[in-house]
């Protein structure tokens, strides 16, 4: 079996490459072997090569695999060099992997390339959303965008005097019935609402997490019946809740940097809201605390005595991360807190639980 070959297996299908034509050719060949060649080499990657080579790949080959290429070229190139390069930033498909790596040493930027760092966050903001729209709607039987919940409202919240009263224009007489046009829904006053803490971690290590989770919020910020609060943290606590609805902002104005005060995190947003059982509390981080962690234990036992919700992610990220603080996990665990892995897809099936308290609940690590 030749590297062609070898590839239309990895690939899927024939039908997956841009270019049919181009799988009967050694064009195919060349591309991969710029990349992996035959004889095991060293040599880096010099960036306008990547720039043209991001080219051909894009023309051959579906997102997902110049994605895995473009990955793979990027070990084998200086990342500041990358930097400097706006031509190449330009047209880069963006990942969170790529994007997080550029968010850590976005102050290095020049403008030009400063600017197309924000498209591209900006195009991969779209495509996460995209993709939790999706689950959304699978798990809160609605859709977030373009949603109007007085006139498309789930089943149990449809007001139906009003819709009787509104549709009795559209009466069929044979049928002795109203066909109705639309519902209408009941509005949910601001204390029916749940109350979501999204706290989130961002040292350095958690910056693909803090990246989902940040987008994740912009989205379960337009759900009607929840109110979102955003806040970030290292060793100081940052409330972005104003700005929830702009991930792209948010993300640009972060800086990552070490250090983690989870019990800080904790006794804030406990002490300015009150929290109670009808408080809702995720914490994504990788546990590994700067201080005592007995503190932070502590800290937890307090909001379960006040029968507030509480969730940990350990990493909300593609490749499910599992670097973190298994002596902190299991003391949370014991305290009945849930400690979890998930990716951005999965989060929403978590997230759909926890609002509505199911038992059975349990920790995946």
């Amino acid at each position: 079996m030749d590297i062609t070959e070898k590839w239309a297996l990895i690939l899927g299908s024939e039908s997956q490459l841009k270019s049919k034509e181009a799988f009967d050719s050694d064009q195919i060949h060349q591309a991969l072997e710029k990349l992996y060649p035959s004889q095991n080499s060293k040599k880096k990657i010099d960036p306008t090569q990547l720039m043209h080579w991001l080219e051909e790949w894009t023309s051959l080959f579906p997102k997902e695999a110049v994605q895995l290429m473009q990955k793979d070229a990027l070990e084998k190139i200086e990342l500041k060099k990358i930097l400097k390069e706006p031509d190449l930033l330009e047209k880069m498909e963006p990942d969170v992997q790529l994007v997080s790596k550029l968010l850590v040493f976005k102050d290095e930027l020049p403008e030009d390339s400063l600017q197309i760092l924000r498209k591209l966050v900006e195009k991969l903001c779209f495509q996460l959303s995209q993709k939790i729209n999706w689950k959304l709607e699978q798990n809160f039987g609605i859709y977030t965008k373009n949603f109007n919940w007085t006139t498309q409202p789930p089943l149990k919240h449809i007001d139906w005097n009003k819709t009787i009263r509104k549709n009795l224009k559209n009466y069929h007489k044979e049928l002795q019935t109203i066909i109705p046009t639309n519902k209408w829904g009941k509005k949910h006053s601001r204390s029916d609402r749940r109350k979501l803490y999204l706290c989130v971690d961002k040292s350095a290590s958690m910056m693909d997490s803090v990246i989902n989770s940040t987008v994740m919020a912009s989205v379960l910020y337009l759900l009607p019946q929840l109110e979102v609060f955003l806040f970030l943290f290292d060793t100081e606590v940052y409330d972005f809740t104003d700005q929830i609805h702009d991930p792209v902002s948010t993300l640009l104005s972060i800086k990552a940097e070490g250090g983690t005060h989870i019990t800080e995190m904790i006794q804030l947003i406990d002490q300015r809201y009150s929290l109670d059982d009808k408080s809702f509390v995720v914490f994504i981080t990788d546990l590994y605390e700067g201080k005592e962690e007995k503190n932070v234990v502590k800290a937890f036992e307090k909001l379960k005595s006040k029968d507030v919700e509480c969730l940990c992610l350990v990493a909300l990220d593609i490749e499910g991360n599992l670097d973190y603080n298994k002596n902190l996990a299991n003391e949370l665990i014991g305290l009945g807190i849930p400690v979890l892995s998930s990716n951005l897809t999965y989060f929403p099936v978590l997230l759909g639980k926890m609002l509505n308290k199911e038992t059975g609940f349990e920790s995946n690590i």
